[in-house]
């Protein structure tokens, strides 16, 4: 239904719940509509609006009725609490931020248990969330792909013997237990990781801890992992398109395009959900907050180096690194040390490099 007429005096607080080409769409007490697409840049704030963003309207005097395309006009953009952001993609050398998200109380970062699963990727989504103060909860799904279903086990019992059959059993278990145990190193076992089918009732019960009024959670992660799937499921509707993944490298489809916020349960009893696309590209911006807390274990061993500007190198003088590494303990896997490392190049790739929020 069209807005009622609004009075011109009156400011009115509202949340920014999707950014489209024809304008930013708000959602408030009474108030469902656009505003214009120039809003997307406002003198109150340095930064561009963003999806999750709460900000000030009045009644543009300019707009004489009720089904004006833009009734309201932006007035002030308040001060996020949270901003959950990216650099751009792109090799210009002016590389700009791109914000993906404002005042996000959880992140969902989302993987599936297939080959796609990237411990690399989860941990740079893990760090961009604690960068932004966001409490990450780790989510893997498609968790049937590591279990053998009836219908399967039916198959298997006309084809295979009981001992292949165990045989399967114990490799898809295996697989689960990988993914798990991957999940679980990240940040050193401090962020919370959730098995799960994304379908059915699953989600609901699983996630109810952190659906509540006046939270905002935000799914991040590839395209294909389920978390359109996932939010069909807390909406106990199709709230979101989905698709299969390509088989053969079990990659997504993108399905999702824009960043948009859904208000679960009646009246937002069950708090706010944002759904987001897959990104192609993450590059962390000033991100040594949220590195530091990803691979805190590292940081404390490294504080041990004899020299402060240490490179940890094979061979360097006192690298507290380097000997944890000899003394094969198990102290420093070497392979995350390897990703550490990667984002501390990029880190202070980026210190060099002019970005333009």
């Amino acid at each position: 239904p069209p807005n009622p007429q609004p009075h011109h005096n009156v400011v009115s607080a509202v949340r920014v719940i999707e950014i489209l080409s024809d304008g930013i769409a708000v959602l408030g007490v009474g108030i469902d509509t656009l505003l214009p697409p120039s809003s997307r840049r406002h003198p109150s704030s340095p930064t561009p609006l963003a999806v999750g963003d709460w900000v000030l309207v009045t009644p543009d005097p300019q707009s004489t009725t009720s089904t004006s395309t833009y009734p309201y006009k932006l007035h002030h953009i308040l001060h996020h609490q949270t901003l959950i952001r990216r650099t751009a993609p792109g090799n210009s050398k002016h590389r700009k931020t791109q914000p993906i998200a404002a005042n996000i109380d959880t992140a969902f970062v989302v993987s599936s248990c297939n080959q796609d699963f990237n411990v690399a990727r989860l941990e740079r989504y893990v760090a961009m969330a604690m960068d932004a103060n966001v409490r990450p909860v780790i989510i893997l799904t498609k968790r049937d792909l590591c279990e053998l279903g009836e219908k399967e086990e039916g198959e298997a019992e006309e084809e295979e013997s009981e001992e292949e059959r165990e045989e399967l059993r114990e490799d898809l278990e295996w697989m689960k237990d990988y993914y798990l145990l991957q999940a679980k190193t990240i940040a050193n076992g401090t962020v919370p990781v959730l098995l799960l089918d994304a379908r059915g009732d699953e989600p609901q019960t699983a996630l109810q801890p952190y659906l509540r009024r006046g939270q905002t959670i935000a799914f991040l992660g590839s395209s294909g992992v389920g978390k359109s799937t996932l939010l069909n499921s807390l909406g106990n509707s199709t709230l979101a398109a989905t698709a299969a993944i390509h088989s053969d490298s079990g990659q997504g489809r993108h399905t999702t395009t824009r960043r948009r916020i859904f208000v679960l349960g009646e009246s937002g009893d069950q708090g706010c959900v944002l759904d987001t696309p897959g990104l192609r590209e993450l590059k962390l911006v000033d991100s040594k907050k949220g590195v530091e807390e990803v691979f805190g274990d590292l940081v404390a061993i490294a504080q041990k180096c004899k020299f402060n500007d240490c490179n940890h190198a094979e061979g360097t003088p006192g690298c507290a690194i380097m000997e944890a590494v000899e003394r094969e303990d198990g102290t420093v896997d070497e392979e995350r040390l390897e990703r550490w490392e990667k984002l501390l190049e990029e880190e202070r790739a980026m210190e060099k490099v002019k970005i333009r929020g």
